[in-house]
């Protein structure tokens, strides 16, 4: 004969076990699978897709390795007509990449 306290205790595992996380699992990706070079084309693809926000965060990802990201963020603030936050990336990326003709370009357009 099962005890009293077997009993409640089957019964609340039985009860509370749907309770407990049976949820689906979920993934945590702990690396970037994506390079540098990636994040700036997907940075690319957003921006001509109109959605400047999340090409701006794909650009600074790419811009901790690669300096050309710096001229696509002043690039972006530009669309966004923040002209200081431009200014800043055109000179920033000028600081990294002394020879970037298209940083100069775009900060004299400014």
């Amino acid at each position: 004969m099962i005890t009293r306290k077997i009993f409640i205790w089957l019964l609340l595992t039985t009860c509370c076990l749907p309770l407990s996380g049976c949820a689906f699992p979920r993934i945590i990706v702990l690396d970037d699978l994506l390079s540098p070079e990636e994040h700036l084309n997907l940075g690319v693809a957003y921006e001509k897709n109109g959605e400047l926000d999340d090409a701006l965060k794909e650009y600074e990802i790419a811009s901790k390795e690669l300096p050309a990201a710096y001229l696509y963020m002043g690039n972006i603030y530009f669309q966004k007509k923040e002209l200081d936050e431009a200014e800043y990336y055109y000179k920033k990326t000028i600081s990294k990449d002394p020879k970037n003709a298209d940083a100069y370009n775009n900060l004299a357009w400014l």
